[in-house]
């Protein structure tokens, strides 16, 4: 099994083009970047992948131990870079997916031009100093909701992350990547990622960085995003228009033009 075939990887755009690397969020999958993927094709060789255990990854790489932290993720994309020798790329994550880009610029630095964090959040537990957005109650109120009645948690969980009823477009597309999840792996990426700090990792990113907050999300709030913008030198934080925690599929356009703003401020390829 290679790389590319664990990821589900799909390439196009124009291969001459600086290599955008998109990385999706829990209960999502490569799908969500069509429309900001589809707007920067005309100038970049687009990569796009599944994380292991979620959208058309292979189910045989989903080994629990291993995915228990975001560094295991976070190599499976180094591995897919230097599988398509893509070099000086910009790499985008949603959610946590901006983590594990934070992570794997961290392994393959000469690989990374750059950094694009979408509704990104190190760090999700409120603690003294840092407003995360979820009291430790509210954790523990998710952990029981979706293993008490897992439907009932996913439909509200993809009401809150679209800010559309369940029954709208974008409401039964996410619920239908949530539910094409074994339950026990999505519990476990949920679980690892609500109880993991990863505001160290924070303090090590030495690539340029945009932050693209959401103006309403209901899971990082924008101080989070402040923090974000403090702690990573030389860092930029555009707010963007959007409700819910997905504003590349709800603003899609708006995400594609901050990157392509971004991008073209950044060094010539080498």
């Amino acid at each position: 099994m290679t790389p590319l075939e664990r990821n589900h990887v799909t390439v196009a755009g124009d291969p001459g083009g600086r290599p955008i690397v998109f990385i999706h969020g829990i209960g999502s999958d490569q799908q969500a970047w069509a429309g900001v993927a589809g707007a920067l094709a005309d100038r970049h060789r687009i990569v796009l992948l599944d994380n292991v255990g979620a959208g058309q990854s292979d189910p045989a790489a989903f080994v629990k131990h291993r995915y228990l932290n975001l560094e295991a993720y976070a190599e499976d994309v180094a591995q897919v870079m230097a599988a398509l020798e893509l070099w000086d790329a910009l790499i985008v994550g949603h959610s946590i997916g901006g983590m594990i880009g934070a992570i794997t610029a961290r392994h393959v630095p000469d690989r990374a031009a750059a950094l694009v964090l979408v509704a990104t959040s190190p760090r999700y537990l409120t603690e003294e100093g840092y407003p995360g957005g979820l009291r430790r109650e509210d954790i523990d109120e998710i952990y029981r909701a979706a293993t008490s009645d897992f439907g009932d948690w996913a439909q509200q969980f993809a009401e809150a992350t679209t800010g559309q009823p369940a029954d709208s477009a974008p409401g039964r597309r996410f619920l239908a990547a949530l539910n094409a999840v074994p339950r026990e792996r999505l519990l476990t990426v949920l679980c690892s990622t609500l109880q993991t700090d990863h505001r160290r990792e924070v303090e090590r990113i030495a690539v340029p960085t945009l932050i693209l907050q959401p103006s309403e999300d209901p899971f990082v709030p924008l101080a989070v995003a402040e923090y974000l913008h403090d702690h990573i030198p030389g860092s930029r934080l555009e707010v963007l228009v959007s409700r819910g925690h997905l504003p590349h599929v709800d603003n899609a356009p708006g995400v594609a033009q901050a990157i392509r703003r971004f991008e073209q401020g950044l060094s010539p390829r080498r």
